[in-house]
């Protein structure tokens, strides 16, 4: 068994793996597609929000395993069309190009919405942190996420009471994975609020 036969399986085209790119790129593809509209109305937000938790799932695969899947299927594509002169070997290389730059291009689109959330929540600081996080996976979505004029909930934060708690003392585990992953989500728009407009922006 040469090594023709042994990469076909995972480089050779196929329907198979034109299906399973279509399904992880499918919200960046969407994204470029769409990009001159941006959403205000609460229902499609709402909407927009359902693809932004599959992109925050996707995402990570897509950036590490994904780009390098690209990376060698091109290589491999081109590298087999100089020995089997068929064009879709060339035009495979072509598009994994165009999905990894892809990848670049849905990294910044989402440093940008991030930065403009970060600019929404510093005129609006006792904004609802539900409101917050529908604005921040709504961000990530197939449409570019607009901002009302204020937010639509508010909270007191001098009148924050965490003194109660579940029966028994008992956490659940799906609010302990969501305040990690909120967590997680606020350290990391803190560095790029840090790294792009400076800590004088963070601290308000």
């Amino acid at each position: 068994m040469n090594w023709y036969s042994l990469t076909s399986h995972l480089w050779y085209p196929s329907l198979d793996k034109a299906i399973i790119l279509g399904v992880i790129y499918f919200v960046p593809i969407c994204r470029l597609i769409s990009y001159p509209i941006t959403i205000k109305n609460r229902f499609f937000r709402k909407l927009n929000k359902c693809f932004g938790l599959w992109e925050e799932l996707i995402s990570p695969l897509r950036i590490s395993i994904g780009t390098l899947f690209l990376i060698g299927c091109a290589i491999w594509n081109i590298t087999i069309y100089s020995e089997i002169r068929n064009p879709i070997f060339p035009i495979t290389s072509l598009i994994c190009l165009a999905l990894i730059s892809l990848t670049y291009l849905n990294y910044r689109w989402k440093m940008t919405a991030y930065l403009n959330l970060a600019d929404f929540a510093e005129h609006f600081p006792s904004m609802h942190p539900q409101e917050f996080f529908d604005h921040l996976l709504s961000s990530q979505g197939v449409i570019r996420n607009g901002f009302p004029k204020a937010p639509r909930k508010y909270i007191e934060l001098d009148k924050i009471d965490f003194s109660n708690r579940a029966r028994g003392g008992r956490v659940k585990i799906r609010k302990l994975l969501i305040g990690l992953w909120s967590s997680i989500k606020l350290s990391r728009m803190a560095c790029i609020v840090f790294k792009h407009l400076g800590k004088d922006v963070l601290s308000e």
